[in-house]
């Protein structure tokens, strides 16, 4: 059976929908008496089960799984294609097993590549998998022949995935099911012991030890110290002494320290990663462009910050200022000036901070002078009114689950201000709700102005982006920077 139009087509070509037709019927033709296949299509990779009417809607908007080329779990035997030593191109048949004698086949776990990619990972901590593997071999319930605790754990984790469950409404339904079952089964309680039984499945991660009042990561040089080299408190809790939660707040930048390393990797040398579309590896590479955060996140974290008294309003002279702007600098130039700085992450980092920040910028003397003189509000500026329109709409928002948080619970209309905001929620605002919010308040002018600089941020976080765009967008931006 021709399959070159899984690589060489795309949806809506005739022969991708020819190719799309023998693939299902062939799929149907195996399927026995089971109404869920798994689907092939890029998104799910077969560890999903539809109806047919499901996967052929699948593959018509997201196109198949271009690794896929054996149809192994639609009923196809393990084929292989090598190439000869006078290269010719020979192929080698595999009897493999039929897909209904594969155990847990219909659950949509694939259950036996993950466990070989398991054993693979854990090849240094041998009682990881063999955790693993014994769940996989636990019957759900003493007599039960087809699910075990780890794929029935799968199962259930995918229509909580699928579904967009959320962890509570999860709890309640592992607790049906479990009192459903006879009394010695094994399933999982809850959400957090689902978790954990599938952690070893997925990615792996690194504990590591803080100081307990955030002064510094035990982790490289400091990972055998007992105490903090900083404060000297101990590294260990006291049995009576053990603490609930807590918010780093200034220093935070002291947990940044191994993202910070992660991304130097990323701009450097790059990770190896799989291209499942293209089915091969490349080096990825990447780089932080930039965040969006609120004002007060700026003191809570190491970096160029500039500290003047000019920011008091009191300090200015009321005159306008006449003189040209401070020449641009080139990048050589500013690399000359910043790569000595040294920045001691955590509380001895800002202790050093002058008046004149860490870039050792100095404050323009003129704009310091005595008889302060009224400075009528910024254009931007809000009245109580406009606060109120602006915090009734964003209050009245309503998006999908995940999307971000509910804003009306972020919102208090009775001081008419926002508060504990993530850092996702303030993408989400400047870059889809803001311009909305705003259009019955403020100026024209400034209006266009921040829906403006909205929709440059929107479009420069796109998950996709056009390099021909980029010389128009540097043209926009300077002109958002001229009316702001």
């Amino acid at each position: 059976m021709d399959r070159s139009w899984i690589s060489n087509s795309k949806p809506g070509d005739s022969q991708y929908e020819a190719g799309m037709r023998d693939f299902v019927n062939f799929a149907v033709k195996n399927a026995g008496d089971r109404s869920r296949l798994p689907c092939p299509c890029f998104k799910c990779h077969n560890f999903l089960y539809r109806r047919i009417d499901e996967i052929l809607g699948h593959l018509s908007k997201n196109s198949v799984d271009r690794t896929y080329t054996r149809w192994i779990w639609h009923g196809e035997n393990y084929e292989g294609t090598r190439t000869s030593d006078s290269g010719n191109n020979v192929n080698d048949v595999h009897e493999g097993p039929d897909f209904n004698d594969i155990p847990n086949a219909n659950e949509g776990d694939r259950l036996g590549d993950m466990i070989r990619a398991a054993q693979d990972k854990f090849a240094e901590n041998p009682a990881t998998f063999e955790g693993v593997l014994k769940d996989s071999e636990t019957p759900l319930y003493p007599g039960c022949s087809k699910y075990t605790r780890l794929s029935s754990t799968l199962r259930l984790y995918n229509v909580k995935a699928g579904h967009g469950l959320t962890d509570q409404c999860f709890n309640e339904v592992l607790e049906v099911f479990k009192d459903m079952l006879p009394d010695d089964n094994v399933l999982a309680s809850g959400a957090y012991e689902a978790k954990k039984i599938l952690i070893p499945m997925g990615l792996p991660y690194e504990k590591i030890h803080a100081c307990p009042i955030d002064c510094i990561l035990y982790r490289n040089e400091r990972e055998s110290l007992k105490n903090c080299p900083v404060c000297n408190a101990s590294r260990y809790k006291e049995k009576e002494g053990v603490s609930a939660g807590f918010v780093p707040g200034n220093d935070i930048d002291v947990y940044l320290v191994p993202l910070i390393d992660d991304l130097k990797i990323l701009w450097g040398k790059g990770v190896k990663v799989f291209d499942a579309h293209q089915n091969e590896n490349f080096n990825l590479s990447a780089i932080l462009f930039c965040t969006i955060q609120d004002f007060p996140a700026y003191g809570n974290l190491s970096g160029p910050v500039v500290i003047h008294t000019a920011s008091k309003k009191r300090a200015f002279n009321g005159k306008q200022e006449f003189r040209k702007r401070p020449r641009d600098f080139s990048g050589e130039e500013v690399f000359q000036k910043v790569k000595d700085i040294q920045i001691t992450f955590g509380k001895k980092s800002r202790a050093g901070i002058s008046k004149q920040g860490i870039w050792g910028l100095e404050v323009n003397s003129t704009l310091l002078r005595e008889n302060p003189r009224y400075l009528p509000p910024a254009a931007y500026t809000l009245s109580r009114k406009e606060k109120k329109v602006l915090c009734e709409s964003l209050a009245g928002v309503k998006v999908p689950e995940g999307f971000s948080s509910n804003f009306r619970n972020l919102i208090s209309m009775e001081n008419l201000k926002l508060g504990g905001l993530k850092s996702h929620d303030w993408h989400i605002l400047m870059q889809y709700l803001l311009p909305v919010a705003i259009r019955s308040i403020l100026p024209k002018n400034v209006r266009y102005a921040i829906i403006r600089l909205c929709l440059f941020f929107n479009a420069m976080y796109a998950k996709v982006i056009n390099p021909k765009d980029l010389d128009n967008w540097e043209t926009e931006i300077a002109i958002i920077i001229f009316q702001l």
